[in-house]
């Protein structure tokens, strides 16, 4: 239950300590995702994307970038004229393997496409 559900109305903060970052030199590549409405255009997004939080325990860091097309950042046009995502995937690059972008692009994302109907990698 909230404070607010409570009848209370108090501003809750939290102090953060901006003292910890990391950034590493990474490869990347993007991909383009489209789908023939947004809820399909998630989903393949999520599919793509998922489980690719961290390059210790995965092949590849991926992420959302933008939508892009109808319903997007229109200025960008994808080749179907469906709604689009473009998506990054990352290898560090201390790992002195431009090929496991590849590998790991097409690994990552090659199957789970065919069972996500209406929707096209580019």
């Amino acid at each position: 239950m909230s404070m607010k559900e409570k009848g209370e109305d108090k501003l809750m903060t939290a102090i953060i300590d901006d003292t910890y970052a990391e950034a590493f030199k990474s490869i990347y590549s993007e991909v383009l995702i489209t789908a023939i409405n947004k809820k399909w255009l998630d989903h393949a997004v999520n599919a793509a994307t998922g489980n690719a939080s961290s390059s210790i325990l995965c092949d590849c860091e991926a992420g959302l970038d933008r939508y892009v097309g109808p319903g997007g950042d229109e200025s960008v046009k994808t080749p179907d004229g469906r709604p689009g995502a473009i998506i990054q995937l990352h290898i560090p690059k201390f790992w002195k393997d431009p090929k496991k972008i590849r590998k790991s692009s097409f690994s990552k994302n090659q199957p789970k496409y065919s069972n996500l109907p209406n929707s096209i990698l580019f």
